[in-house]
């Protein structure tokens, strides 16, 4: 496989040799040498085929097992692979594999089989191919062991090798492997292949050894890991052995462990239930050893044991769980067929899957048969079928019952009984198991059942039902079942197939027919097709009718101009405009042209394609005469340049001096290596690091760019080194030569000619040495970048005369053949495929390299000149084609200094292999090309020319493509009227593409259209008169123009004028607002010139009815509709049916009971904005709605967190348009005057009733609480006597007594919202509110502000703690005092004493409320809080505590809170590991940012509302106190990095750790494999010279007793002791997880 690198040549290299040599073996094993060579060699397209073929020969038909592949005569295959004694070895290592698992990666499970082995074959091919590397590389245990493991890496046969050697009683690996276990200070190192060698080995002292090392492995996770994620692939013996280990020392607390029985069983278990794991691993232990255990669990009634004791019998043999699953299958309960359907599912043996669930399709039970659905065919799908049919040669040899007609009819009466497309079911078996069963996967499975089939009976089953089947199935049956059909009704199947409603079906479809001989009969058939106007099928259609002979093709114009269809005229003319120049229907061209030039004069569109049929050739415009523009056979004859004989540079720097440089700049970084510098992050955020711990080297500021080296560290340092070791000029950039070619990573092997030419130009074997060391030179990434920053300090003159003198000389160098071969064999699956760019010569990365550095140090128009025109040379010697960056500036500045004329630069424009990427570089408002070409006006003018011809062709482009459609599609912007007017004419009755529409160089007419008039603009000086000259003559209707004006709103101003509606902008821009879709910030800006609602809210649906009333009165009710209609080309989908719905409730088109219907029945939440927004009968209509609403957010409390919150702010946007319908000014206003009214309403039931000798009425005590008061002979009874319950005035005032109660909680909570968000009142307001009776008793109680005055308010009076008092004024601007108002006014305190010395209840936390305020750490990262770092939070409880506080959560952006008024999103980030113990354990609390809401940048903590940050702070302090995971101390620390540098200084005296010191925020340590900091923020670990250190550490709350006891409880803090212990003694460390990047 030629995508690999020399490690592949290696391989096949040896291939070859075997091949070519001499030799007396057999015949045979030539024969798999030669099919393993072509293997190894196929292309990326090849490599499957030629595996299969190898596979094939492999296992024969006669072959039962795997241990018989090599016997006999074949064994020579291995003899002449690797050598009599590795031949034996791998023999063994071969017929070993059964006695392992045989699935393999992350999903794997722990099933073995002897009974059907070739379920290890490909297992074993993959062993064969690393094996043949290890010996052709001379690889031997004993130097693994002593450390030569660099080639080795993720070689697994590794493991195999060390076991077969420790079975064999090989005492001296099992020694060797004794001294790297145990001895500290050993020179080897344990690896995971190590691990599980001796895993896979029977040796019970190796499993022993291993056993010891997980017990010892405390603290590292990773090594845990390591050991029990291996353990499912070692020997049964290895396996019970640790699995017992486990029990007895009670491991499974740790996650590795959990996550691994997981791995091993496909169960899920939960890490919160440890009595369920304990009983797990119990089982799974006891089920192995005793077989009367194993059977009682078979017959138990717990799913779990069940499982266990299936699991138990595969562990041995896979094959021997089908009879034991029959016996379920035929049992009498449900669950337990259910559960063997998904065991079976788990199993990974497809045969083995298919089989048994096949017994089960004949049941009657739709959940029983989803599950055994699932199992059916499991590794084959539809798509891509056809390469992957010998996978259904498997399944046939199964049998008819298995495979074919029985299993069809099995299937297809299951699709006859389905009562819906898809039935669902949850929680099957297990709660985490979910499954679907629907008619496309059962048509799947049908299709598969059948293969590839000639059945003329099934294939008919499939045309009846080829409406169930969905693209993918179509796709493959009208494509490959019918690819050649055998009677009429397939014929007519396929042909109608080119009608589908699909174009993947459709494509395929139309290549099949083109292969049938069609009559009269198809050709009318697809003639009728282009009344349609799938641009694709048209297309198709015109192609294939275009295959006629002359006389049917007259016909068939005759046809299409006869009938009625516009669309079919159009065809016609299409098909006249494509025989022009065809000679096969030159006699019959005028006659059709006479026939499209009778087209109805009304078809708009029909009298503009006539027009261009009958063109004057003088003014055509193609490629052939330059579109007009330029003269194509006119050529550009580059400049002469002279060499400087006297400028002479040489490769010759050898191999030991560069190394040395390299080596001694590597020197320079570690002496300064503990430097510490801040960083200025590209969000501004500051961050600490170390000048040796980073991987690359980081500037000071990422955001500034051009400041060279003076924006890194070191500076001056760097350039005396430079000094001191002659780093000028040629050696300088020699040295940048070397450093980066060695560095780059080569995919594919460059051809011969081209190593021949690197060895004889660029002293390539400097390069090759230097490869090879590179990566193991420390700081390599920082001399890189350093080196090159110091040759970007050279004089530009000196790096341009060294430049062009090695481009000038390389051209010459490079034999003119070769300019037009490609020097690398890459792969396309590697290949930049952007364009059709090749990899010629001209783009090498050792030529680029010098092109580059000529052109940007070209400053000077002079040498500018000389620097193009060599680059030019390069670029015309490719023909253009070769990928080498000689970007369009190039071409921009030469024409602006009279190097280049217009006609060339045109031509690079238009015509040229890049062409496409230089119009985007044109017309595109936001890439970097754009704004490089910004100077060059010459050539954006000749752009803007070329654009307009290029966009001018292709709006009057028919069906199919023109010469310029790949260059239309890449046109970003285009300006002009007439462009605008020829879109809508030449689309007059189609629609435009809605939503996302992708376009390339073969795109339908509609697609391009759309995609033009989207980028289509007026010209500055374009008006309605403009529009009205483009369109004189022409027909076209308001509705159009509308409809293209709504589609690219930057019309709207000039198609407003034009049609002289009044209002028209205004109702368009109003349906542009109220739609659910992103506001550009140009559609903010002006929507903003029509309503003061922001953007945000608008997308969120709130209304300005105000807006919409002015408009729809302006314009009128006939004019509206228009208007109407066009919304659906706003936005994809329904997004427009909002904003239609808003004006139809606005209109009163809506009735009130209908739309409140839809949100009880549905809770649709377009439905419940608009239930605000019909118009208001009176003030008991107006609080109806009102309490609706409020029920509505309150019942939404009931869903989960992400729904809550969508629910919640669409409530609360209701009310805003229910506020604006009612006329108030805001919503607070609507809510305090309903609270009014609803105490209005209800005082009647204050006065006492008589009822039955019982006195009744609804009292409100002091603290607002609301109850109903019976009394009875003066005296007061308990509760209202049982015989008055059923009373109706008794139920009218229990439910004025529930509506009072929602009302407190209610007011309370709003109370409490307006004092987090700051939300204001007007003293008036709050006057009137202490005058209800349930409101009074909250606001009494609490502190208000008005301007600097902080009080309680009594009346119309604020009264301090001291008795000061202020008398309210009505339109005082007033707020609840957050104690963030109370600790700046320094009088917090006392607030607290007056409030316990008054013995004052407050309905919320407001005096005691705890405060938060940024500490030094977060003040000096600016942008995000650490606080609550580390902190490991159970998911469910802190969904359910932060739904309840405004939290949501979503998939992309994890947990969020938005405030809306202040326009601030604060977002809590937690850690997620995927494959690592993390998996399954409980999210850590990474960091909360805080953004703006509109332009997302992020805040700065220091100047962003206190208030905010401390509420959001105040949120996950509650998370972490109530749903922390169990076992850490949640009070969530405060520790400073000042703080844990105390805490690390007592703990390194505790433990007398000498090689740890402190400096700045990092601890640096001195180890006995590296040196290492460990940031005392946010506790990341590097090691100096190599980059961050990957840690699987899962600080749980489970396994919290492994931290160190005396530390303080901040997790953070505990898990940065734990990574200073561990490196401190880096030679103790086992982790080959950590081992791997340290060593």
């Amino acid at each position: 496989m030629s995508y690999y690198t020399e490690r592949e040549e290696l391989v096949i290299n040896h291939l070859k040799k075997v091949l070519n040599k001499k030799t007396n073996g057999n015949l045979e094993a030539m024969k798999l040498i030669e099919l393993f060579k072509n293997y190894k060699e196929a292309d990326y397209k090849e490599t499957q085929n030629r595996y299969q073929e190898f596979e094939v020969a492999l296992w024969k038909q006669e072959t039962k097992s795997i241990e018989e592949i090599f016997e006999g005569d074949r064994y020579s295959f291995l003899e002449l692979l690797f050598g009599e004694e590795n031949a034996k070895i791998f023999k063994a290592v071969w017929d070993k594999a059964t006695s392992y698992s045989y699935s393999v990666g992350g999903y794997r499970r722990s099933y073995k089989t002897k009974k059907a082995s070739k379920l290890y074959l490909n297992k074993n091919m993959t062993k064969l191919r690393e094996y043949l590397y290890l010996t052709t590389s001379q690889f031997s245990l004993d130097k693994y062991f002593q450390g030569e493991r660099e080639s080795y890496g993720y070689n697994s046969v590794i493991s195999d090798i060390i076991a077969v050697e420790i079975d064999n009683n090989e005492n001296k690996v099992l020694e060797q492997l004794r001294e790297v276990i145990y001895n500290d200070n050993n020179a080897s190192l344990i690896t995971r292949e190590m691990i599980k060698g001796i895993l896979m080995s029977e040796n019970e002292e190796a499993h022993k050894m291993i056993g010891e090392l997980l017990l010892a492995a405390k603290l590292q996770e990773g090594l845990r890991q390591s050991i029990v994620e291996s353990l499912d692939e070692g020997s049964r013996k290895g396996f019970l052995y640790i699995l017992k280990l486990i029990i007895d020392n009670n491991l499974m607390r740790f996650s590795s462990v959990v996550r691994a029985f997981c791995t091993w069983t496909g169960l899920n278990l939960e890490v919160e239930k440890p009595k369920v794991i304990k009983k797990s691993f119990e089982a799974a232990y006891n089920c192995s050893i005793d077989e009367e255990y194993r059977k009682s669990c078979l017959t138990s009634e717990d799913n779990l044991l069940i499982y266990i004791s299936l699991w138990s019998v595969a562990f041995d043999e896979i094959q021997d769980i089908e009879d034991l699953l029959k016996t379920l299958f035929h049992g009498e309960y449900k669950y337990k067929k259910l559960l063997a359907l998904e065991f079976l599912y788990e199993t990974q043996d497809h045969i083995l899957m298919h089989k048994a669930a096949c017994e089960m399709l004949e049941v009657d039970d739709f959940e029983i048969i989803a599950l055994a659905v699932r199992n059916i065919f499991n590794n084959l799908n539809c798509y891509g079928l056809t390469y992957n049919l010998e996978r259904l040669e498997e399944y046939k040899k199964l049998g008819n019952k298995y495979y074919g007609k029985d299993l069809f009819h099995k299937l297809k009466r299951i699709i006859d009984r389905m009562p819906k497309k898809e039935i669902k079911y949850e929680e099957v078996v297990f709660p985490w198991i979910k499954v679907n069963l629907n008619v496309n996967e059962l048509m799947e499975k049908l299709i598969l059942s059948a293969g590839i089939t000639e059945d003329e009976a099934i294939l008919e089953v499939f045309i009846d039902y080829k409406d169930k089947m969905n693209v993918i199935s179509r796709e493959l049956f009208f494509g490959e079942f019918l690819k050649k059909p055998k009677n009429n009704k397939q014929r007519t199947a396929l042909i109608e197939a080119c009608g589908d409603k699909s174009q993947q079906v459709r494509v395929e479809a139309f290549e099949n027919v083109s292969a049938l001989k069609l009559n009269s009969e198809d050709y009318k058939y697809i003639e009728n097709l282009l009344k349609y106007k799938y641009g694709d099928l048209r297309k198709s259609s015109i192609k294939l009718l275009l295959k006629q002979s002359s006389e049917e093709l007259l016909n068939t114009v005759k046809n299409l101009v006869a009938g009625k269809e516009e669309n079919k005229k159009l065809a016609a003319i299409e098909i006249v405009n494509s025989i022009e120049n065809d000679p096969k229907h030159k006699d019959i061209f005028e006659k059709c042209l006479e026939y499209v030039s009778a087209v109805n004069d009304t078809l708009q569109n029909s009298k503009l394609a006539v027009k261009s049929s009958n063109k004057d050739k003088k003014n055509l415009k193609n490629l052939e005469n330059g579109f007009g523009l330029y003269e194509p056979c006119k050529n550009y004859a580059p400049l002469k340049v002279s060499r400087d004989k006297k400028v002479t540079y040489e490769f010759s720097s050898a191999y030991e001096k560069i190394k040395d440089i390299a080596y001694s700049f590597s020197n320079l970084i570690n002496e300064n290596r503990e430097f510490e510098y801040e960083v200025t992050e590209w969000d501004d955020s500051k961050t600490t690091v170390t000048l040796g711990g980073s991987y690359y080297l980081i500037p000071l500021n990422r955001k500034i760019t051009g400041t060279g080296l003076e924006n890194y560290p070191l500076a001056e340092k760097v350039r005396a080194f430079a000094k001191e070791n002659q780093l000028e000029g040629w050696n300088l950039m020699e040295l940048d030569f070397y450093l980066r070619m060695a560095d780059r990573n080569e995919y594919g092997t460059y051809l011969e000619w081209y190593k021949e030419f690197l060895d004889n130009n660029f002293n390539y074997k400097t390069i090759k040495e230097l490869k090879k060391v590179i990566d193991n030179i420390p700081y390599h990434n920082h001399i890189l970048t350093y080196v090159y920053l110091l040759v970007e300090e050279l004089p530009e003159a000196e790096r341009f005369q060294i430049s062009k003198a090695i481009a000038q000389y390389i051209y010459e160098a490079i034999p003119a053949e070769k300019h037009l071969e490609e020097y690398s064999k890459k792969e396309e699956y590697y290949r930049y495929n952007r364009s059709n760019m090749k990899a010629y010569v001209a783009s090498a990365i050792h030529i680029t390299h010098w092109l580059r550095i000529m052109l940007e140090s070209a400053k000077d128009d002079k040498v500018f000149g000389e620097a193009f025109t060599i680059t030019y040379n390069y670029y015309k010697a490719s023909n253009f084609y070769a990928e080498m960056s000689f970007n369009l500036n190039y071409f921009g500045r030469a024409l602006e200094i009279g190097i280049i004329g217009e006609n060339e630069a045109l031509k690079e424009i238009i015509e040229r292999p890049v062409s496409s990427r230089h119009m985007h570089s044109l017309t595109s408002q936001n890439s970097y090309d754009k704004n490089i070409l910004s100077e060059y006006k010459k050539i954006l003018k000749l752009g803007e020319a070329a654009v307009d011809v290029i966009a001018e062709i292709e709006a009057g482009r028919g069906d199919l493509d023109t010469e310029v459609t790949t260059l239309a599609a890449q046109i970003q912007k285009c300006q002009g009227v007439n462009i605008f007017a020829q879109i809508i004419l030449n689309s007059e009755k189609d629609t435009y593409v809605r939503g996302y529409n992708y376009v390339g160089g073969d795109c339908t007419k509609k697609a391009i259209l759309s995609h033009l008039l989207k980028c289509c603009y007026p010209k500055a000086e374009e008006n309605a008169e403009s529009l009205k000259e483009a369109l004189k003559g022409k027909k076209v209707t308001t509705k159009h123009l509308i409809e293209a004006a709504m589609y690219s709103p930057q019309w709207l101003d000039i198609v407003s004028d034009y049609i002289g509606y009044e209002g028209l902008k205004s109702a368009c821009w109003y349906f542009h607002a109220h739609v659910n879709d992103n506001f550009s910030e140009e559609k903010s800006a002006i929507v903003a010139r029509y309503t003061p609602i922001s953007a945000e809210d608008l997308k969120d649906g709130a209304f300005d009815q105000q807006w919409f009333k002015e408009a729809y009165n302006t314009i009128g009710e006939k004019r509206f509709k228009d208007v109407y209609d066009s919304a659906k080309y706003i936005a994809a989908g329904a997004l427009h049916k909002r904003s239609q719905l808003f004006a139809d409730a606005t209109l009163g088109k809506l009735k009130q009971k209908e739309v409140k219907g839809k949100v009880q029945d549905t809770r649709n939440k377009d439905y419940l904005l608009v239930y605000g927004l019909i118009p208001v009968k009176d003030e008991k209509d107006l609080l109806e709605r009102y309490e609706y609403l409020q029920e509505f957010i309150k019942e939404s409390k009931k869903f989960g967190a992400q729904r809550q919150a969508s629910e919640g702010r669409s409530g609360k946007i209701a009310l805003t348009n229910l506020a604006r319908n009612a006329g108030f000014s805001d919503v607070n206003r609507l809510i305090w005057n309903m609270e009014t009214a609803k105490i209005q309403s209800i005082l009647s039931y204050l006065e006492p009733k008589a009822i039955d000798e019982v006195e009744v009425k609804l009292t409100i005590d002091e603290l607002g609480q609301a109850d109903v008061l019976c009394i009875k002979a003066g005296k007061a009874l308990k509760s209202i006597p049982a015989k008055l319950k059923k009373n109706e005035y008794i139920l009218e005032i229990n439910q004025s007594k529930k509506s009072l109660k929602d009302q407190y909680v209610r007011a309370r909570k709003s109370f409490e919202e307006a004092m987090e968000n700051g939300e204001g009142f007007k003293g008036e307001e709050l006057m009137k509110l202490c005058k209800n009776p349930v409101l009074k008793p909250i606001i009494k109680n609490l502190l208000f502000k008005a301007g600097t005055f902080i009080g309680y308010l009594t009346e119309d009076i604020l009264v301090d703690y001291k008795n000061n008092t202020y008398k309210l004024k009505e339109d005082d601007e007033v707020i609840i005092a957050h104690p963030i108002y109370l600790y700046e006014a320094k009088v917090w305190q006392e607030y607290q004493k007056d409030i316990f010395a008054k013995k004052i209840v407050q309905p919320f936390k407001q005096v005691f409320r705890e405060l938060y305020l940024p500490n030094s750490d977060e003040l000096k990262e600016q942008t995000l809080s650490r606080r609550y770092a580390g902190h490991q939070v159970q998911p469910k409880k802190t969904l359910a505590l932060l739904k309840t506080r405004g939290w949501m959560a979503s998939d992309e952006e994890g947990l969020q809170k938005v405030y809306y008024k202040d326009n601030i999103i604060a977002t809590i980030y937690a850690q997620a590991d995927w494959f690592s113990p993390a998996d399954i354990e409980a999210p850590v609390l990474e960091f909360v940012r805080f953004e703006d809401r509109k332009t997302y940048k992020h805040l700065n903590l220091a100047h962003m509302s206190k208030l905010i940050f401390s509420e959001v702070m105040r949120d996950l302090d509650l998370v972490v106190s109530v749903a922390h995971v169990g076992g850490v101390d949640p009070e969530a620390s405060l520790s400073t990095i000042e703080i844990r540098t105390a805490i690390v200084e007592e703990i390194l005296k505790l433990m007398k750790l000498s090689n740890v010191k402190l400096k700045g925020s990092h601890a640096y340590i001195t180890g006995a494999h590296g040196e290492y900091t460990v940031h005392l923020g946010s506790g990341v670990v590097h090691k100096m010279g190599s980059g961050s250190i990957n840690i699987v550490s899962v600080p749980s709350g489970h396994r919290g007793k492994l931290f160190l006891p005396f530390i303080d409880s901040d997790p953070r803090s505990v898990e940065i002791i734990t990574k200073i212990t561990l490196f401190a003694e880096d030679s103790k460390i086992k982790d080959p997880s950590i081992l791997e990047q340290i060593i």
